[in-house]
């Protein structure tokens, strides 16, 4: 994941993130859209694994969604820029689709991500950097700022 470029995730919804109604239980929407962001930090070198070694790392602090469509026990494709960026801070679109969206489809997007055919499920995230020993915010480290593509001055 880098500042202004969508990155692209492919995963399988399963029958235990289903309802009764067979489309996906509201809260596994940001489930899946964490598991995207995730798997974007990893690519980069700054996967949960390493966060959590060093002590600190990003925790969601607000979260705006927009249920668009219903998502069912299917193949989706999630979408993920990061839009945004403090010193302590970054904030991050989601949009989820049905199927398997291919990288061409999601580069060429100019606007928002939700303007996008098909799009299902909207959110955008905006995660702090925190000790977590202390739970306190924390300035990026240079490092991590440089891996996602953010500018050092802040």
């Amino acid at each position: 994941m880098i500042f202004g470029q969508t990155s692209l995730a492919h995963m399988s919804i399963t029958f235990d993130e289903i309802d009764a109604g067979g489309v996906v239980y509201h809260p596994y929407h940001l489930k899946i859209c964490d598991r995207a962001r995730n798997q974007g930090f990893a690519a980069i070198g700054w996967g949960i694994d390493r966060q959590m070694a060093q002590g600190e790392g990003f925790t969601v602090f607000s979260a705006e969604q927009r249920y668009l469509r219903p998502i069912r026990m299917e193949d989706v494709s999630v979408a993920s820029r990061l839009v945004e960026y403090s010193k302590r801070s970054i904030t991050v679109q989601h949009a989820i689709f049905g199927g398997n969206k291919t990288w061409d489809e999601v580069q060429n997007i100019h606007g928002a991500l939700d303007q996008m055919s098909g799009c299902r499920f909207f959110a955008q995230v905006k995660l702090v950097y925190i000790s977590n020993a202390s739970s306190t915010s924390l300035a990026m480290p240079e490092p991590i700022r440089q891996a996602l593509g953010l500018s050092a001055r802040l």
